[in-house]
């Protein structure tokens, strides 16, 4: 996905919502493709925690110098565990 109109050195709240069968505990991670190499690098990673049927949040702060002009992001949720690939 790519995000637009975001400032260099402003943060930002990241809330992302799961229905996990009000069982399984899920985890989530973001990241943004700051410097545009089309890669996203463990640098570039934000974790959001874990839970259950829950909304999670983060701040996210932009780089100063982060190529803005079309950011490209992901965002995983994953069973289990930490261990993003």
């Amino acid at each position: 996905s790519h995000i637009t109109g975001l400032l260099a050195g402003s943060t930002y709240t990241l809330s992302v919502s799961f229905y996990s069968s009000g069982v399984y505990t899920q985890h989530v991670r973001a990241w943004f493709d700051w410097n545009d190499d089309d890669i996203f690098s463990s640098t570039e990673s934000y974790y959001l925690g874990s839970g259950v049927d829950a909304t999670l949040t983060a701040s996210i702060t932009v780089p100063v110098g982060a190529d803005l002009g079309d950011a490209s992001f992901r965002i995983i949720e994953q069973y289990s565990t930490v261990n993003f690939f």
